[in-house]
């Protein structure tokens, strides 16, 4: 499945700010303090330290642009991923290689022909008959384009 640029810009901005709170939690905050009794036997503790006001506001925005970016990419995702009830009748009543195309087309919802042959490796015929079958179905719509076709989701 291919992302668009806004899948990605949101997808990039989740990944940067999990990277950077993860590098002001874990980089070296921790400080380690060694009680040594009488007897010479000594004890380790750590003891968090306490972040200064700027690091806490700066974990805040970054915690915000977190989720906001999560939430978009997956709201984004989801539109992708729902069908309509034509679509999922559709899908449920074929089968074989033609429920395979038909599933890749609701994944790109508009492709060129070749693409379906290269990526699904189908013989071109094949390819041929399934999306006459669906035209005919009134489930694609076919547009000359060049030397193939541009194939459109209905």
């Amino acid at each position: 499945m291919k992302m668009n640029k806004n899948e990605s810009i949101s997808l990039g901005l989740f990944l940067v700010s999990i990277f950077l709170i993860g590098i002001i939690l874990f980089s070296g905050i921790n400080t380690e303090v060694t009680i040594k009794m009488e007897g010479g036997k000594s004890i380790k503790s750590e003891i968090p330290a306490n972040f200064p006001i700027i690091t806490t506001v700066f974990l805040m925005i970054l915690s915000g642009i977190t989720s906001c970016s999560f939430y978009y990419y997956i709201s984004d995702f989801s539109k992708k991923v729902s069908l309509s009830n034509k679509q999922r009748l559709s899908v449920n009543m074929l089968e074989g290689d033609v429920k395979k195309v038909y599933t890749y087309l609701l994944e790109k919802q508009e492709c060129l022909q070749k693409d379906i042959i290269y990526e699904l490796k189908l013989p071109k015929a094949k390819v041929t008959r399934i999306l006459d079958k669906l035209s005919q179905k009134g489930l694609v719509q076919r547009i000359s384009y060049g030397k193939t076709n541009k194939i459109i989701l209905e």
